[in-house]
């Protein structure tokens, strides 16, 4: 028979859950869970580890039986919607205030922000979006999209598409490439801004041509030369009505 741990783990992963995030939620160590897995055991919290990854403590102990009998089911059952919600609540996308000195993507320390070092670069707050939405439809990654707020007109020419001082907007930090064009949060040597960017094709080092949506903003060329780097592409933009 099937060892709990077995089990577990398959019931884990099914859930969307890693090994850290399945203790947490239950109040034990990551290393308890895993010694779960790997040696088996009936686990002191049973119930709750049962139920943040949506199947009977029935099924992880191998006890439950199907219609044919005495085997057990060769697959956890299907979270329930409670599990699910808690899964879309644990993955999250953080919002970062740009105007917090050199915090979000800014200057000396922006390896280790894009390592994954928080220090200096807390978030304002989490937005709880579903996976399917970002994963999906935008083709985003969570750990590697930020929010941030538009601030100021410098994109805003009255269209539909404008980007509104108090908009937010979704930064998709694995894309830094700018020879197709597009708008890209940009570290500019002393802040964050939003604009169309463009590469100056053969210029040395690499230039961008940064161009404002409202008219009464004139284009701005900067060189990607240390000081200045492209933060990531705005995949999405959040407005009030």
């Amino acid at each position: 028979m099937e060892h709990l741990g077995h089990r577990l783990k398959r019931a884990r992963e099914a859930a969307g859950l890693s090994q850290a995030e399945l203790a947490d939620r239950v109040g034990m160590s990551q290393q308890g869970v895993a010694d779960i897995e790997t040696k088996g055991g009936r686990p002191r919290k049973l119930l709750e580890i049962a139920r943040v990854c949506g199947v009977s403590p029935e099924w992880l102990t191998g006890e439950s039986q199907d219609k044919h009998g005495d085997v057990p089911s060769e697959r956890p059952s299907r979270p329930s919607r409670h599990a699910q919600a808690q899964s879309f609540s644990r993955k999250s996308i953080p919002e970062y205030d740009v105007r917090a000195g050199a915090s979000y993507g800014g200057g000396v320390d922006d390896q280790e922000w894009r390592d994954g070092d928080k220090a200096g670069h807390e978030p304002v707050a989490h937005w709880g979006l579903p996976p399917s939405y970002v994963e999906r439809e935008l083709g985003l990654t969570y750990g590697s999209a930020d929010i941030i707020p538009v601030r100021g007109d410098s994109m805003d020419d009255g269209s539909a598409k404008a980007l509104t001082s108090g908009d937010r907007v979704l930064i998709d930090r694995q894309d830094t490439d700018p020879r197709q064009g597009g708008i890209f949060a940009v570290w500019d040597g002393g802040g964050v801004i939003i604009k169309q960017v463009e590469i100056v094709r053969g210029s040395e080092p690499p230039q961008i041509v940064c161009t404002s949506r409202n008219p009464n903003y004139q284009p701005i060329t900067l060189a990607l030369d240390g000081s200045v780097h492209i933060i990531g592409r705005v995949a999405a933009k959040f407005s009030r009505m």
